[in-house]
């Protein structure tokens, strides 16, 4: 997908956006927060080539989720790290979760860099 993204997307920056973020295992997955503290971090990207890039997107992040998908997109105001807001397409996790697996940090590249992971 990184290959894909950087053929069909210009990378923004680092942004946050309210949430709650879960591991699952071999990738993370994020839930609606009702407070505005919970974030979570991630990459934003400008999509290039529009609804093609949607498909392929949605298939990207339901290809190992069963029917129906426990990844639905969305869209959420994410904050760039110079404070700009903006919308922005997020896949918000609808599966089962627990608090033991939820990364309170909210950055999924914390988990990676541990030793092990």
């Amino acid at each position: 997908m990184a290959r894909f993204l950087a053929e069909r997307a210009c990378f923004v920056g680092e942004a946050t956006v309210s949430g709650l973020l879960y591991n699952l295992g071999r990738y993370p997955g994020m839930t609606e927060s009702s407070s505005e503290t919970n974030r979570v971090t991630g990459d934003i990207y400008q999509l290039a080539e529009g609804e093609e890039t949607i498909r392929e997107l949605d298939r990207y992040e339901n290809a190992e989720s069963p029917l129906p998908s426990f990844f639905e997109r969305g869209r959420a105001e994410a904050t760039l790290t110079h404070g700009q807001k903006i919308q922005a397409l997020v896949y918000w996790f609808r599966g089962t979760v627990t608090e033991a697996q939820r990364i309170e940090s909210g950055d999924y590249r914390g988990i990676l860099e541990k030793p092990g992971a």
